[in-house]
């Protein structure tokens, strides 16, 4: 998939240079839609199956609906679509710089005990991004002891959510701090 949407990346930087104005690269099959906010007449969104965040590799789907869907070249629907639908597939990169929004991660924590969800809370809470939702709940059919977090986050960018996953994976009692698409 990553073959199929990054070929002729060198024309695409040139003429880059020669039409910086643009966010839609005018190069035959080279062609890329920027994702900054400013694309006027052109609606996307962010697919919310996998919930892309600034950095992530991604791909647009034209649906017929909406607009352009944007997903991350990891999301559970992108083998599908691009098998069934390639002629429906956009080439699309994120801007240079960080965007100013916000993107909702989900995340999943496996923590040893209860007690560890406050500590959490805290490691995320100090890296001053909204929590948009938090459940606790004990994993089933696995060791009784172990309990499951999920978190919803927005966060400015993967860098971003990479430091929160980092700093969690180090807070005593965590198990284990994945991204999950939710």
């Amino acid at each position: 998939m990553k073959d199929y949407l990054t070929r002729e990346e060198e024309t695409v930087v040139e003429d880059k240079k020669k039409n910086s104005e643009k966010n839609f690269l005018p190069s035959g099959g080279g062609d890329y839609l920027v994702i900054d906010g400013k694309l006027g007449n052109i609606g996307y969104k962010m697919a919310r199956c996998c919930n892309p965040i600034f950095g992530d590799e991604v791909f647009g789907f034209v649906s017929v609906k909406e607009g352009i869907k944007i997903h991350r070249m990891s999301c559970p629907n992108a083998a599908r679509l691009i098998e069934n639908y390639p002629y429906r597939i956009q080439k699309v990169r994120w801007r240079e710089s960080a965007a100013s929004g916000k993107f909702q991660a989900s995340l999943k924590i496996i923590v040893e005990d209860a007690t560890v969800y406050s500590p959490v809370l805290t490691v995320i809470n100090t890296f001053m991004v909204a929590l948009r939702s938090s459940s606790l709940l004990p994993r089933s059919g696995r060791n009784t002891s172990d309990f499951e977090i999920r978190v919803q986050l927005l966060v400015s960018s993967n860098a971003q959510l990479d430091k929160i996953l980092s700093a969690l994976k180090k807070t005593r009692g965590v198990t284990s701090a994945t991204r999950i698409s939710e």
